[in-house]
Order: structure tokens, then sequence, then C-alpha cells
């Protein structure tokens, strides 16, 4: 097992116990390999948003929500984005996101209830 690998389901193992700060460091440290970028950002982002830290977590998301990857392979990042930028009052960027998530999972978490609620409350 390599080192990011490691770093990457000790910091799942912390985060499905509710420890976050200390899932925290070990995606960061997981982070510091190329390797799993998308999926330990991801992870890592979802860890902030739960931690009340909105702001942080759409930083962590945007540095790879512009790779090459397609939206299929993004979708949890997109996601996350979306809530991240939601809870910070930025609807119409989230709705964006959400709308690309939809696009590819119909069924994607709680999804489409966001862009629905998102809608009545612009209109």
């Amino acid at each position: 097992v390599d080192d990011h690998q490691a770093h990457y389901d000790l910091g799942l193992a912390f985060k499905e116990m509710g420890l976050l700060e200390e899932a925290i460091g070990e995606f960061q440290k997981a982070l510091r390999s190329t390797e799993g970028r998308l999926r330990t950002s991801e992870a890592l982002g979802q860890c902030f948003f739960e931690q009340g830290r909105p702001a942080v977590a759409e930083a962590v998301l945007r540095s790879v929500e512009k790779g090459d990857e397609g939206d299929a392979e993004k979708i949890g990042v997109l996601y996350w984005l979306g809530r991240a930028l939601e809870s910070q009052g930025k609807t119409k960027n989230a709705r964006t996101y959400y709308e690309r998530v939809l696009a590819v999972d119909v069924a994607f978490h709680d999804v489409s209830d966001r862009i629905t609620a998102l809608t009545d409350g612009a209109g």
C-alpha cells in the first residue's frame, strides 16, 4: 500500500467516525502525492464543509474542478462545490453546479430537491 492510499484510507476512517480534524490532516497528507487528487480533494472539501467552513471547502474543491476529467468523474466535487456556494448565499452559482450534477446523475444525493428549492426561492 502506497503512502497516498494509506493516508486517504485513514482519512476516510476518521471522517466516518466524525473526527474531522484528524480526517483533514490525513487528506492533506494524501494530497502531497499527485495520485488520486480528485477523490482526495472531494473528501477534504466535504470535511471542511461539514466543519462549517464552506469558504475553505470552496477553495479546496475549486483547485480540482477545472481538471481534465469529465463531469461524471467530478460529480462529487461539483455537488460539494454547489453545497459550499449555497451555504455562502451564492445561490446562482450553486445552482449552476447542481445542474451539472443533475445532467450526469438525476438521483445523486439530494441534487434534484436542491435545484427545486433554489428555483422556487429565486422566483
